[in-house]
């Protein structure tokens, strides 16, 4: 809402006024995240470490399902301790699948921890190049339907953003 109610102010502003002339930056925030070397070394971190808390979750499936096989297979169990196999079977698949729950939550959060992080990164960058070229505003090109090429400013801002330490 804030970026139509932004849009909605330019626009007016241009046309009560012919004199008044507005110079605005556009980024495609969508492209640096897709494109920008920042980005991409966060998502490659961010899959790795998703890959490390799935082969670990796939280690204890595997343990899971031995143990079921193993249930299974053995027909000279007594009643009472195939219950008890049982039982202890069901407390490790719900503690399997409070792990998985748990893992999927830490994963999303990273990722909103990092793509928080590159926003922020990447707004400072964007304002830091618009305030060196006079632009009165930077937006995302998102809240466009069209922005002339020359307000395009996506590319600089990724390359300031990677190349910052």
């Amino acid at each position: 809402m804030k970026k139509s109610n932004l849009l909605f102010a330019v626009m007016f502003g241009l046309s009560s006024t012919a004199a008044f002339a507005v110079k605005v930056g556009v980024v495609d925030v969508r492209k640096a995240l897709a494109e920008s070397k920042k980005a991409l070394e966060a998502r490659a971190q961010l899959d790795k470490e998703a890959a490390a808390k799935r082969e670990k979750l796939q280690t204890e499936q595997g343990e899971l399902a031995k143990i079921q096989d193993e249930l299974r297979k053995n027909k000279a169990l007594s009643a009472k301790a195939k219950q008890d196999k049982e039982t202890d079977l069901q407390k490790k698949i719900m503690a399997f699948q409070e792990n998985a729950k748990k893992a999927e939550a830490e994963m999303a959060q990273r990722e909103a921890e990092l793509t928080k992080g590159f926003l922020e990164g990447l707004r400072s960058t964007a304002e830091e190049i618009g305030k060196k070229r006079d632009f009165d505003m930077v937006i995302d090109a998102s809240a466009l339907f069209f922005a002339e090429s020359r307000s395009d400013i996506t590319t600089d801002v990724m390359k300031a953003y990677d190349d910052k330490k």
